[in-house]
């Protein structure tokens, strides 16, 4: 049977002193060298003994080891330079998906916020097992706007939204706004934001479906709903710019 070899806790701290540099392969090692320093503390010592050596919380070290139970170091390859926060966000994916998703994105090149999307998109589509037809009151207060939706389709203003605003107040919102999982605005942008302005806390909506048979990916799918959707009476020019935007998504 093959000998264990147990390292003196003085050796493990300077390992982790060293790896503090925090690219992917060292932010894994420091997890794997933190649960081996954990089962040779007394009971109650472990708090203490983190933030005298490294200056590390709990919380930190438990996501440190965390990492260190969900990558191998082999792993570390494709992961190359990514600093911890990045790591942390492709935790959140299902262990079934993250290494197909990590294959097919250039991680190390895109930004957190954009990683943060493509996530919450991966995510959304796991959440769609069937098309639901249903349409739900949902709190507006809790609705998110599609990332830079005005870019695309600029708020009604004037006489045209004084009017909009009337037809609001006195018959409701007829047709359902289309949101995402997480409740991101798809399409009903100008029908949320006049319930905001008249004091209407609830808004009849539809989950947005993706057809995963389809050719188009989620985002390419997800813009082009958008685009339809939020495309009013006398906004053609903008419908056209944004279906620019929409031929050259993959």
């Amino acid at each position: 049977m093959e000998n264990l070899t147990v390292r003196n806790l003085e050796v493990i701290e300077n390992e982790i002193i060293q790896l503090k540099e925090q690219t992917a392969r060292n932010i894994i090692l420091i997890g794997k060298a933190l649960i081996e320093a954990k089962s040779q503390l007394n009971h109650g010592t472990w708090g203490i003994w983190l933030e005298e050596k490294f200056d590390f919380t709990q919380r930190t070290a438990n996501k440190f080891m965390q990492l260190a139970t969900t990558f191998n170091v082999s792993n570390s390859n494709s992961l190359s330079n990514l600093g911890q926060t990045k790591l942390f966000l492709l935790m959140d994916l299902p262990d079934e998906k993250r290494d197909a998703f990590i294959e097919e994105n250039d991680i190390e090149s895109i930004t957190t916020r954009e990683l943060k999307e493509k996530i919450k998109n991966v995510k959304n589509i796991i959440n769609q097992d069937e098309r639901d037809y249903n349409s739900y009151q949902v709190k507006v207060s809790e609705l998110k706007e599609f990332p830079n939706h005005t870019k695309y389709f600029p708020n009604i203003v004037g006489e045209q939204y004084i009017n909009f605003l009337r037809s609001i107040e006195t018959s409701g919102v007829i047709e359902s706004i289309i949101i995402t999982q997480d409740k991101m605005i798809v399409s009903g942008h100008q029908r949320v934001r006049a319930c905001k302005d008249l004091g209407i806390e609830t808004i009849p909506a539809r989950y947005f479906y993706y057809d995963k048979k389809g050719n188009d990916s989620y985002e390419k799918e997800l813009f082009s709903w958008f685009c339809i959707g939020n495309c009013m009476c006398g906004q053609m020019d903008y419908y056209r710019e944004a279906k620019k935007h929409l031929d050259e998504m993959k």
